[in-house]
């Protein structure tokens, strides 16, 4: 049975969601041999999978190279990469980013920032980005995000 794309995208979701990098970095590198094009889905999969193993130099680096690639990222895509920023400037950067290529941050984009304010313990940065959302159009906040900022500065209180 031949791969198709769909097929390889649900495999490095699974790898993603299974912490395995290193198989998800496997599959993608197959793509040549399989004669198969990565798409955004692919790209924000792989992505993805780095975040979640922690290898967040590896998850920037991808995003980097859907340019070369001319695979233009979405919303998951970029929320993805900012999951993987490990300071707060670099987050805000690709919000900048984002924002200028005509994507809205949702609220799960937002989140995305605000955890890696937790990461820092940032809790005065968490807050300014929350209010950011709140005075944002459409639901640029939602529960998820409140109960992060909570911890964040519920940690700084320690």
């Amino acid at each position: 049975i031949p791969a198709t794309l769909i097929a390889v995208n649900t495999a490095l979701s699974a790898c993603e969601r299974a912490g395995a990098w290193e198989e998800a970095i496997r599959l993608f590198s197959r793509l040549g041999a399989l004669e198969l094009q990565p798409d955004v889905i692919t790209f924000s999969a792989l992505i993805s999978a780095f975040e979640r193993g922690h290898r967040w130099s590896s998850a920037l680096q991808v995003f980097s190279s859907m340019e070369a690639g001319h695979v233009a990222p979405n919303e998951i895509t970029y929320t993805a990469a900012i999951r993987s920023c490990e300071d707060v400037s670099s987050a805000l950067r690709l919000v900048d980013n984002m924002r200028a290529r005509g994507l809205l941050p949702n609220a799960v984009t937002h989140t995305a920032v605000v955890s890696v304010c937790a990461r820092r313990a940032l809790w005065e940065a968490a807050l300014a980005i929350f209010e950011q959302a709140s005075r944002s159009r459409g639901r640029a906040f939602d529960m998820i995000m409140c109960n992060t900022v909570a911890v964040v500065a519920a940690r700084a209180e320690r």
